[in-house]
């Protein structure tokens, strides 16, 4: 392994800086993952190309990774760092303000910048302290980046391009058309990994599901190595909300308000038109945020709370909530301040004495209602309503200057932005095929909130809960198959309900197995001098075991031997490698045993109907029925023996496996062309 410095001035510097931000902790785990990446990365000036993928969790500071990463490869002699980010202009803004203030020392730049630049200074900068380069992953931005790098000298030198948010934007969306050619801006990606001949090109993201099913191959995204982000002391992420607390953090809106709030007219702005689940998410967020004033535990710069409306991509419903939302402020203020003449104010403190009585169920020591009051008069005036989306007038970043803050928007909330201090999101997002990269990254409400964990809620509808609650599964189990099992190119996912990703960037090489679905080899290994050895080994772990046509419990390991002795000639949607990594997780996790059954002494030849080119049915409908009987809750490994005497085969017995996976559990996918 090779010695990598880290104790080098730009480490240092960020190290303390972060230390100060996080806590020595929390920034060494930060350091440490840095120190993992780089001992994958090309030696200077080697000549060497490597993708990896750092797979991180929603809001969990991925971008202090990507910072120290470069820290410390600049420490190690890399002197070219281009930081991919999403054509937000926004994420843009954030990933660049935080590169610049934490790399002391290095120029950093975003694209629209680089051309005001002296030619000279840059050429030095390069050869010297290194650049740092923030490019949008649009074809405007990348033809700057290629303009730029291609003018410059780069035989010496050696580059880190980290692409933030890799699955969002740059994956080849044409791949499932035959003969097209990539995506404009897949290609330009691809022209950029060609512009440097020593690279580590890191994909980051928390949704690596479509990167996990690319093509292996040279122009592909497919990642060589997966570094995973463990969740540092203070996150909560989606487990938190909507498996482990789900009772004291969700609280159920009725779908069919979400509708009303599509359908409202603009000009309908009274409170009391404003729908039940709104009226207490708002109510919540000013009485939480109340509380945490009160409590003055933190900074005064650091008093900023944050409330979350995100329902739809339309603009015109922004603003519908945005008005919604000043008059619920206008009335609140005035019931506070005037309620001897407020109309209204029998109907806000019944939504804020509610409010008060949730936060109670999970603040043990929460101050009197009359000071949460009081708190809320003397500070409401300081509060904004913003609004984030590609309209014009539109904020083009979070920059939050008051103690309320009410955000509301829709695509612009999906990927990537730092939500500061969010208490409460009101979250209605609904589609005919949900998508688990999609809906991830709309947790906004994840990261590192712990300290205001006892005022924080959300408000969604049910079945969406349930869907982030599957998601939540889904994640728990992708990360422990790679980390644990080193199972880095299948998704273990229920397809029925949701899709990995868009559907343009995943290959038409992809497959899954699907819960209770039976699969065999096409054609086996059945060559006399060939098969009999193997025949005889399966012959003496299975004869002994029971009697055919019994069903009988066996020992996961004997199966996943069995299975890898096993040659075949023709796999057909056979694919050992994938079966016996899932009966490895299977045992983690689930149990050290499964239902086995076998047969001899058939007569199996090839199908007619298919060119006798594969084998046709294996079970006869005697075995079929007894199989309909095994307990389809559970794997079931079968092994049929075949007699070898058809027209075909070579006149000598051979094993055939086939294998049924459990129902009311994850599909299976993968990358055919890749296992």
């Amino acid at each position: 392994m090779r010695e990598i410095i880290q104790d080098g001035e730009r480490v240092s510097n960020f190290l303390s800086e972060l230390s100060a931000e996080i806590g020595e902790a929390a920034a060494s785990n930060v350091l440490q993952t840095s120190v993992n990446i780089l001992e994958r990365i090309p030696e200077v000036n080697s000549s060497e190309k490597i993708l990896g993928l750092l797979y991180g969790l929603i809001q969990s500071g991925k971008t202090n990774i990507i910072n120290m990463t470069v820290a410390l490869a600049a420490d190690n002699g890399y002197k070219l760092f281009v930081v991919l980010t999403d054509r937000n202009n926004s994420l843009q803004d954030q990933t660049f303000d935080r590169s610049d203030s934490a790399l002391s020392g290095m120029l950093v730049r975003k694209m629209d910048e680089i051309s005001e630049e002296d030619p000279e200074y840059l050429k030095t900068v390069l050869e010297t302290d290194g650049i740092v380069l923030i490019c949008k992953k649009d074809t405007a931005d990348l033809e700057k980046l290629i303009t730029f790098l291609s003018n410059q000298d780069l035989t010496d030198i050696s580059a880190l391009i980290a692409d933030d948010e890799a699955d969002a934007i740059g994956l080849n969306t044409n791949q499932r058309i035959e003969g097209e050619d990539p995506s404009a801006i897949n290609q330009q990606l691809l022209d950029l990994r060609d512009m440097v001949s020593t690279q580590l090109y890191l994909q980051v993201t928390a949704t690596p599901q479509a990167i996990i099913l690319q093509n292996k191959e040279d122009t592909g995204f497919y990642p060589e190595f997966i570094e995973i982000v463990d969740a540092g002391r203070g996150y909560t992420g989606i487990h938190t909300f909507f498996q482990e607390n789900a009772k004291e953090h969700i609280r159920n809106v009725e779908k069919e308000e979400i509708k009303e709030l599509a359908r409202m007219e603009s000009d309908d702005e009274d409170i009391t038109s404003i729908p039940d689940g709104l009226m207490s998410a708002l109510s919540n967020f000013v009485i939480g945020a109340s509380v945490r004033l009160l409590e003055n535990t933190e900074p005064r710069r650091e008093q900023k709370f944050t409330f979350l409306c995100h329902i739809s991509p339309y603009q015109l419903i922004h603003t519908r909530i945005k008005k919604l939302t000043k008059k619920f402020v206008a009335d609140l203020y005035k019931a506070l301040k005037r309620p001897e003449e407020s109309e209204k104010r029998d109907f806000i403190m019944h939504y804020l004495l509610a409010a008060y009585a949730d936060l109670e169920d999970t603040h043990p020591k929460i101050p009197v209602f009359p000071d949460v009051l009081k708190v809320l008069s003397d500070n409401i005036n300081s509060h904004d309503v913003i609004v984030l989306n590609a309209a014009p007038e539109s904020q083009s970043n979070i920059k939050l200057n008051k103690k309320y803050n009410f955000i509301i928007g829709g695509n612009k909330l999906g990927r990537g932005l730092t939500i500061p201090r969010l208490l409460v999101t009101y979250y209605g997002r609904v589609v005919a095929r949900p998508q688990v990269d999609t809906l991830m990254q709309h947790a906004r409400m994840c990261g590192y909130r712990s300290k205001d964990l006892t005022v924080t809620r959300v408000f969604i509808p049910e079945d969406i809960a349930d869907l982030f609650e599957e998601i939540c599964e889904h994640d728990a189990v992708q990360r422990d198959i790679i980390k644990n099992h080193n199972i880095e190119s299948t998704l273990y996912l229920n397809r029925d309900n949701l899709s990995p990703s868009r559907p343009n960037v995943i290959p038409n090489s992809v497959g899954a197995y699907k819960p209770g679905q039976l699969r065999f080899p096409k054609v086996p290994e059945f060559h006399s001098g060939v098969i009999e050895e193997v025949t005889s080994y399966v012959n003496e772990k299975v004869l002994d075991i029971t009697e055919p046509f019994e069903p009988v419990e066996i020992e996961v390991d004997t199966v996943i031997d069995i299975f890898n002795k096993i040659p075949l000639l023709v796999t057909g949607g056979w694919r050992t490698k994938v079966i016996v990594e899932y009966l490895s997780w299977y045992k983690a996790n689930r149990s050290n045993s499964i239902n086995m059954l076998y047969n001899i002494d058939t007569n199996i030849g090839l199908s007619k109907s298919r060119g006798s080119k594969e084998i046709g049915s294996v079970l006869s409908p005697s075995m079929q029925r007894i199989v309909s009987e095994v307990d389809s809750k559970k794997p079931l490994a079968i092994f049929v023996r075949n007699r070898g005497v058809k027209e075909g085969w070579d006149g000598v017995d051979f094993w055939i496996p086939l294998f049924r996976f459990p129902e009311d559990e994850n599909n299976i996918l993968f990358n055919l062309n890749n296992i």
